[in-house]
C-alpha cells in the first residue's frame, strides 16, 4: 500500500490530532528513509541482504528513465556494498515497458525466467515504491507472469484453512536497522490489531530483530479519520535508543494492513509519537 502525503495532508493531520482532548505534545517520528529523501535526489528500492531477505533500501537514481535505471540497480553484477545486492541475472534486458494510468506494463527478455520466483516480488515491490505508480505487471516475452509470490514469504501452515496473509515489519540487526518486510499466514478469526501485536512479540524469523517487548500491552484502540490510535501502557518504550525502530515497526506492520495513513501513540492516554505512512 503506498500512500503520497502532500504538505497540506500533513497539516491537515497534525490540525486533526491537535483536537483529541488526550494529547499534549506533538512529535513526529521519521525514519532515515525519509530525512535521505529530502536531502539528496532517491528512491526506495528492495535489495537482497546478507541472509537473503529482501530490504527497502535508499538508493540515488539518475532523473532520466527511471525504470531503465531502477532495473539496472536491481541486477546482479551491482553489488551496492557488502550489505547489499541484486538479483535479476545480468542476461536479462528490458524490451518494452509502458506507465500509464498508474499501471506499469514491463515486458522483459526470455531469460528472464532464470530469476528466482521469491524474487519477482522485490521487482514489483520496488517499482510499486515509485510515485505515479500504482499497479505493476510483469511480461516474459508476451506471457504475463500470473503470479507472483508474497514478499519474504514464510511458509509456516500455508495449507490450513481461515488464513490470511499479513506484511509484518522487523528490524534486520542491531548495526544496520532497516525494517524488512515480512510475510506470514495468521488466522481470519482473530483481531488483526492485537494479532500483529502478537506476531511481533513472538520469536522473529531466523536473522531479524523485534524490539516489542512480551509485557506490552494494548490498553486501547481506535480509528479516527484513516488515523489509528493506539494507547499502550508504560511498557511500550524500554529502551529509549531503540525507540525509534520499536515504533517503526509497530505503524508501518499496522498501515501495511490496514486502512490507515497514520499511527498515533499514546501511552495511558498521553500522546508519544505520530507516525506517517512514508
Amino acid at each position: 500500500m503506498k500512500k503520497v502525503f502532500s504538505t497540506v495532508l500533513i497539516m491537515f493531520l497534525v490540525v486533526v490530532i491537535s483536537t483529541f482532548p488526550t494529547i499534549t505534545k506533538k512529535n513526529v517520528i521519521r525514519t532515515n528513509f525519509e530525512i535521505e529523501k529530502q536531502a539528496l535526489p532517491g528512491a526506495t528500492l528492495y535489495l537482497l541482504n546478507q541472509d537473503d531477505y529482501l530490504v527497502e533500501v535508499e538508493v540515488i537514481l539518475p532523473e532520466n528513465d527511471k525504470i531503465q535505471s531502477i532495473f539496472d540497480y536491481l541486477k546482479i553484477e551491482n553489488k551496492v556494498n557488502q550489505k547489499w545486492k541484486g538479483y535479476i541475472p545480468k542476461e536479462v534486458k528490458i524490451e518494452d515497458y509502458q506507465l500509464k494510468n498508474g499501471l506499469l506494463e514491463i515486458h522483459f527478455s526470455e531469460e528472464a525466467k532464470e530469476i528466482k520466483k521469491e524474487y519477482l516480488s522485490g521487482i514489483v515491490e520496488s517499482y510499486l515504491k515509485q510515485e505515479g505508480i500504482e499497479k505493476v505487471e510483469i511480461f516474459i516475452k508476451e506471457e504475463k507472469m500470473q503470479t507472483i509470490p508474497s514478499i519474504n514469504l514464510m511458509r509456516e501452515n500455508p495449507n490450513r484453512v481461515n488464513l490470511e496473509k499479513m506484511v509484518l515489519f522487523y528490524v534486520e540487526d542491531i548495526t544496520n536497522n532497516h525494517l524488512v518486510p515480512v510475510t506470514k499466514y495468521i488466522e481470519t478469526n482473530q483481531d488483526k490489531i492485537e494479532k500483529i501485536l502478537e506476531e511481533l512479540k513472538a520469536n522473529p524469523p531466523s536473522h531479524l530483530i523485534s524490539y516489542v517487548n512480551e509485557n506490552l500491552k494494548l490498553k486501547d484502540y481506535q480509528i479516527e479519520n484513516d488515523i489509528l490510535i493506539l494507547d499502550f501502557n508504560h511498557n511500550l518504550i524500554e529502551d529509549p535508543e531503540k525507540k525509534e525502530w520499536l515504533l517503526e515497526e509497530i505503524a508501518y506492520s499496522m498501515m501495511k494492513n490496514l486502512e490507515v495513513n497514520a499511527v498515533l501513540f499514546q501511552v495511558e492516554g498521553k500522546q508519544e509519537a505520530l507516525i506517517l505512512n512514508k
